[in-house]
């Protein structure tokens, strides 16, 4: 799942839930896809906050943000990000993770998405902008009603 043209730039983002509260944060991966036009080398930034609705704030706060050059070869590459400070999630609050989705000539950085498993309608976010406020609308009201690969790495 990447960017359409005129939308480099743009975010896409994964609400993630923690099994228990409170949950501290301290990395989170994401799985990036390689074909025709997915280019896994593609640098590209990605932002990590938390709220407290299923829906990312318009304008989001405490955002901890780097720019990162994956590496490696293959259909589909890790990328992980060790948060400078961890996060602590407390009773109601969710992490987001957004990934900076470009696009660098005619080849464009691509999530892996979950196939073949039903996804959640309120689980991934498209900001609908580059920068503040988002205008956040779901994948799914777009026709992609499966989830990016996004995870958290923590402790309760």
């Amino acid at each position: 799942m990447g960017a359409a043209a005129g939308e480099s730039g743009h975010w896409d983002a994964t609400r993630l839930t923690p099994p228990g509260y409170p949950f501290t944060v301290v990395g989170v991966d994401w799985l990036l896809v390689a074909n025709a036009s997915c280019n896994t080398s593609i640098t590209h930034s990605v932002k990590v906050f938390k709220g407290t609705s299923a829906t990312p704030d318009a304008t989001p706060t405490n955002v901890q943000m780097t720019s990162i050059t994956p590496f490696g070869s293959g259909a589909t590459i890790p990328v992980h990000f060790t948060l400078p400070t961890p996060v602590v999630l407390n009773a109601g609050e969710h992490l987001f993770v957004a990934v900076e989705m470009k696009i660098v000539g005619q080849q464009e950085n691509c999530l892996a998405l979950c196939v073949g498993q039903p996804g959640q309608a309120d689980r991934n976010w498209w900001s609908n902008a580059v920068g503040t406020p988002y205008a956040w609308t779901t994948l799914a009201s777009s026709g992609i009603p499966q989830n990016a690969v996004v995870t958290a790495t923590g402790s309760l």
